[in-house]
């Protein structure tokens, strides 16, 4: 922030909150967490974002000295002692903009960084100061890892470039007293090493593609029988001292891929398989159609992956510290990457060492579906008989929209398909479907922040669909507001059955907000009369109130986030604010629960929002 941060006139609680109510809207809209300290060193302001990272409502800070936020910082501090010192230490440099970087214990290890700042009255005099704190764990891993990849980078060319140099300085100085055999076998070694040379710059150039975000594919329509016997011919000419075994039973040869994208996946796995030592002189690969899918495995003697390498070999850091495995170093890594864009998954299987068989590496791709299955057929018969759902699709990787819509159409439902968040909010503005299915990473606004956008005024399903697996991953998704998580790729039945839950869920929310009454464990509410009573009594509420409880009456059982409350009960969403929601809530309890502290019916996800349970 700059050093000449200006806030006019800031006095106190009292008068600085209403003089900054645009200030106020910029401040909760920041990823970062904000608290500004003014008048006899009171903090003045946290932002929703700093409430996120303490888990703790912000009113529990304001008015109060700013060692009541630093003894929450320290809390949370792997080292209470050092952060204690250096959090003290940098008030009194605030005007220097000190930063205090430290390691906390937070649900699970991460790293903060907290940047101090002062902040300037109209008349240019030093007023108060304040604080951002952000979450640099990501950043932090994501340097060490660069400088890892680097290293590994320099490490496999400097080898290939070694070779060259002594075998082309040895074939320069004797090349004249040497027969000729043994001129055209240096020859031939210096081009093989050549063609290791251009692999590893070729590699090199795909991670610098992905960490770039400029890893486009260009998919077509591939006979994937044809072009793994291509391969495998280029493949037996490379490497004549390796016996290649290839078996299949494909029944559906046509694959939607990038051929390009798909051959270097093969050739890194099979150089991967063949460059242990001692040489395994044997390759198997196999293709085989499983579903609606082609899996392809490659195997040969000798290429060991441990069960613990196993479970981080295809991440970046995995793949580092697998370097020292010839042949494998970021090998494993881009294969993935590829797979998991063209929708497939990729994964290793061990078989018993006493079969001395070597590990399998196993990938999948996606195929479309057939069109044969009578019990599909039936279904689809059967949806036609009513009006049909309009489902919208939020993806911009052409094999994943085939699929998608290939699946949907074929059970009777109207699919658009569009590549970026914008379309997709004017679409759900002039013409909304009754479920979207969004992909995570769009090319404009990621699926998280339309997400966040549609629940500012809706409450259409939405369901992600999406290559991003981890825990987290669907944790943040849930928060933003989604409805249901799909991971790429998956089977067609599940994608129906998941479609057709959503659909059921929204028809019977709508049949519930079409009831006149509410009536549920001694809570009943008229919406025609909007009068509630709560175990025979007549409860008299506000009308933010009520308009709080009738929105979570009519939408029970589901998990509404903080901002999705905020934006459907407030007139806009900047009128709301997280402190005014659990104040509503808190009044609420009081009014409608037999025990606020032991809630029957508003029950609290911490850190998300709330859940409305009727039938407790």
């Amino acid at each position: 922030m700059a050093e000449n941060t200006e806030i006019s006139n800031l006095c106190g609680i009292e008068e600085y909150q209403p003089r900054l109510k645009n200030g106020n809207i910029l401040l909760d809209n920041l990823s970062v967490g904000v608290f500004l300290v003014a008048g006899e060193e009171q903090i003045v302001r946290v932002n929703r974002a700093l409430e996120d990272f303490l888990n703790t409502p912000g009113e529990t800070f304001l008015a109060k000295p700013y060692q009541e936020l630093f003894a929450s910082l320290i809390e949370f501090s792997v080292e209470p002692d050092v952060i204690r010192r250096e959090l003290f230490a940098a008030i009194l440099t605030v005007q220097r903009n000190p930063q205090v970087d430290f390691s906390v214990n937070h649900e699970q290890m991460a790293h903060w960084s907290l940047t101090f700042f002062p902040v300037w009255d109209g008349e240019g005099v030093l007023y108060g100061w304040g604080g951002l704190l952000q979450d640099v764990t990501d950043a932090n891993r994501h340097v060490g890892l660069q400088g890892d990849l680097l290293q590994d980078i320099v490490h496999n060319i400097r080898v290939p470039l070694a070779s060259l140099k002594g075998r082309s300085a040895a074939l320069l100085v004797h090349h004249q007293q040497w027969e000729r055999e043994m001129v055209a076998e240096f020859l031939k070694s210096i081009e093989k090493t050549v063609d290791e040379l251009i692999g590893q710059v070729d590699r090199s150039l795909a991670l610098f593609r992905l960490e770039n975000g400029k890893f486009n594919l260009r998919p077509e329509s591939v006979n994937i029988l044809s072009l793994l016997q291509g391969v495998l011919e280029r493949s037996a000419e490379r490497w004549p001292e390796v016996n290649l075994e290839f078996e299949h039973s494909l029944e559906v040869p046509l694959v939607r891929v990038d051929p390009v994208r798909i051959e270097e996946v093969l050739n890194m796995l099979f150089q991967g398989a063949i460059s242990v030592e001692p040489a395994p002189g044997l390759l198997k690969v196999k293709a085989q159609t499983m579903e609606n899918w082609v899996q392809i495995s490659v195997q040969s003697p000798g290429f060991e992956i441990t069960r613990d390498e196993q479970q981080t070999i295809f991440a970046k850091s995995g793949s580092v510290s697998a370097a020292g495995k010839k042949g494998i170093g970021l090998n494993l890594f881009i294969t993935r990457e590829i797979i998991e864009a063209h929708g497939g998954q990729i994964w290793i299987e061990n078989p018993l060492p006493e079969f001395g068989e070597g590990a399998k590496v196993i990938f999948t791709l996606p195929v479309l579906p057939e069109q044969t299955d009578a019990r599909m057929a039936s279904r689809r018969i059967t949806q036609q008989t009513e009006v049909a759902k309009k489902i919208l699709i939020v993806d911009n990787q052409p094999d994943s929209q085939s699929v998608m819509r290939t699946i949907l159409q074929k059970e009777g439902y109207e699919v658009e398909v569009v590549p970026t968040g914008m379309s997709a909010l004017d679409i759900m503005q002039t013409s909304p479907p009754d479920l979207v299915l969004m992909d995570w990473l769009l090319p404009d606004i990621n699926g998280l922040n339309v997400c966040r956008s549609i629940r500012r005024w809706s409450t259409i399903p939405v369901m992600m669909v999406t290559s991003r697996t981890s825990m987290d991953d669907l944790v943040t998704a849930f928060q933003a507001g989604v409805d249901d998580y799909l991971t790429k790729p998956f089977l067609s039945d599940e994608l129906l059955v998941r479609t057709q839950a959503l659909l059921r869920r929204q028809k019977s929310e709508q049949v519930v907000q079409n009831d006149e009454i509410f009536s549920r464990s001694g809570l009943r509410i008229n919406f025609d009369t909007r009068e509630v009573w709560a175990r025979g009594e007549r409860v008299e509420l506000t009308p933010i109130e009520y308009r709080l409880l009738i929105y979570m009456a009519r939408h029970p059982r589901l998990v509404l986030s903080y901002e999705r409350l905020i934006g459907e009960v407030w007139d806009s969403p900047e009128a709301g604010s997280r402190r005014g929601l659990f104040a509503h809530v808190s009044r609420l309890r009081q009014k409608i629960e037999v025990d606020p502290n032991k809630p029957e019916f508003i029950h609290t996800r911490w850190g998300v929002g709330y859940v409305f349970m009727p039938d407790y």
